[in-house]
């Protein structure tokens, strides 16, 4: 059954438009194609347990105090959190505060960013990140998950 609507247009009442059935909405409804790189798909999760991956969020505060966020889950020890690509000026940052997420352990990185230099290095017990730059002057940001282990430590990122 079609709902009719009535609406009244230079004086005279008109019921030319119809509201479709609920079933011919639900029919004729596509799924919206979504490209989100941080979702997990059923598929995913269904190969890897959540105690398998590394979950980052990268917080970064820029000079004119916007702050902008990153996430990237994992199932290795190390994410590239800012890319190339993104387009943030290594200038332009202030300060950052990076977690990670990890079964039952979490573990936090705080720190202000020396601009004067063209890279950034800060590490805990825990995590490692690495602020650098290319020739444009666009940030690259790695983190690594250190296990309190810094003997092994290498600053190309593994393979």
């Amino acid at each position: 059954m079609s709902n009719i609507v009535f609406f009244k247009n230079n004086n005279n009442i008109s019921n030319s438009y119809e509201y479709p059935s609920y079933n011919n909405i639900i029919n004729s409804s596509n799924p919206i194609p979504i490209k989100n790189s941080n979702s997990l798909s059923n598929n995913y999760l269904s190969n890897n347990s959540f105690d398998n991956i590394y979950c980052f969020n990268l917080k970064i505060i820029t000079n004119n105090t916007k702050e902008k966020q990153f996430s990237c889950y994992n199932t290795k020890k190390y994410a590239n959190l800012i890319k190339t690509s993104h387009k943030i000026e290594f200038d332009d940052i202030k300060a950052f505060e990076v977690t990670l997420s990890y079964g039952d352990n979490s573990f936090y990185l705080k720190g202000n960013i020396n601009n004067t230099l063209s890279s950034y290095i800060e590490k805990n017990d825990n995590l490692f990140i690495e602020f650098s730059q290319d020739s444009f002057g666009n940030t690259i940001c790695s983190c690594y998950l250190l296990n309190k282990n810094i003997n092994n430590l290498c600053i190309s990122p593994p393979n």
